[in-house]
């Protein structure tokens, strides 16, 4: 089946924006030679917790050791879980594990205007994030309640078409980037609705129908959609509004 050409004319919103969080160990870390990447994350709703999976590239041992004792003992951290280094000398790429609270998150906070994670980096203690949402998302409760912690800096948004953004690659590529999983819960969540505005199903319609939790759910869309914007947009090649 041509997935490709069932999208027809479905509609997100692509936000980025950069955010000074004051109430997490970002704050504190304000300063060069460290680069912070997160790959992966679960969110917790049950338990109120929030864990991230992330590469921590730091250039001397001054900044490894500024890192580790920020997230050791900043309160925003409940536990650090991991912080493993992944080679010798120096940089040297650190793998880290942190579990942290839920009201302090701002990708659980995305969550609840039904965002979808696709960027999320930290240079010199500013968050750097990339959301997919609902053309018709309300963007001022979002920040509103970002604002509670920290200040946003650097917005930018545009409509994205998924027809169009896939219609810039082949399709073949698309197919080769996403696994069998994350194309059929991507294309269940467009027969569904998920896309529209207004949108016609939730991630719980979809895990029902799909026979699968919300968080795998919004894993695997977060995932795929994070592979196909990875090959659409660079940096500098597209405009925003």
């Amino acid at each position: 089946m041509n997935y490709l050409l069932d999208f027809g004319k479905a509609n997100i919103k692509y936000i980025e924006f950069s955010y000074i969080h004051e109430t997490d160990w970002t704050a504190k870390a304000t300063f060069d030679g460290y680069e912070y990447n997160v790959v992966e994350s679960y969110v917790d709703g049950l338990k109120s917790h929030v864990y991230e999976f992330a590469v921590l590239k730091v250039k001397n041992k001054l900044s490894l050791r500024r890192l580790f004792n920020i997230l050791s003992n900043d309160p925003s951290v409940e536990e650090l879980v991991k912080f493993e280094p992944m080679n010798k000398g120096y940089p040297k790429r650190i793998g880290v594990v942190i579990k942290s609270r839920l009201g302090n998150s701002t990708r659980y906070k995305a969550r609840l205007f039904d965002g979808i994670e696709v960027k999320d980096y930290i240079t010199n203690g500013i968050e750097n994030w990339g959301f997919l949402f609902p053309v018709n998302v309300d963007l001022d409760l979002l920040f509103n309640s970002l604002k509670t912690n920290g200040k946003i800096i650097n917005t930018r948004s545009r409509n994205v078409n998924v027809i169009d953004a896939l219609s810039l690659i082949n399709f073949s590529k698309v197919t080769s980037v996403l696994t069998k999983a994350e194309l059929n819960t991507l294309h269940k969540a467009y027969k569904l609705g998920f896309f529209n505005e207004p949108r016609e199903a939730s991630l719980r319609t979809l895990a029902k129908e799909l026979g699968l939790s919300t968080s795998t759910i919004s894993h695997q869309l977060r995932i795929s959609l994070r592979k196909i914007l990875n090959i659409v947009f660079s940096d500098n090649d597209h405009q925003y509004t």
